[in-house]
């Protein structure tokens, strides 16, 4: 065994621990990786982040539909901004006790 291979070992026994602890390193295998779940987040924060930056390219087209000026639709898009900004982590850790569901 080369030394980059031998597991390392935690001497906490010795600096007043209670137990040896061995590290391994774990290289996750294709099975355990969740890579729909990595590429449904994905997809999700690109169409969210599209769709906030696709209104401030249409901001003269969305003053002129709502016959408002291009000042009050630029305020309606910063408000827009601030409810997805404070809202995000309200709805974050008011379903973080939610369980997760099985995808497979």
């Amino acid at each position: 065994m080369s030394a980059s291979s031998m597991p390392q070992t935690d001497r906490s026994a010795q600096d007043g621990g209670l137990t040896d602890i061995e590290l391994t390193a774990v290289e996750p295998s294709r099975s355990t990786f969740p890579v729909a779940a990595l590429a449904a987040l994905s997809l999700s924060v690109f169409a969210l982040c599209s769709a906030e930056f696709a209104l401030i390219g249409l901001l003269l087209n969305v003053s002129d539909d709502l016959h408002v000026s291009v000042a009050s639709a630029g305020q309606l898009l910063s408000a827009y901004a601030i409810a997805v900004a404070v809202g995000g982590p309200i709805v974050t850790v008011a379903t973080a006790r939610v369980p997760p569901r099985c995808w497979r």
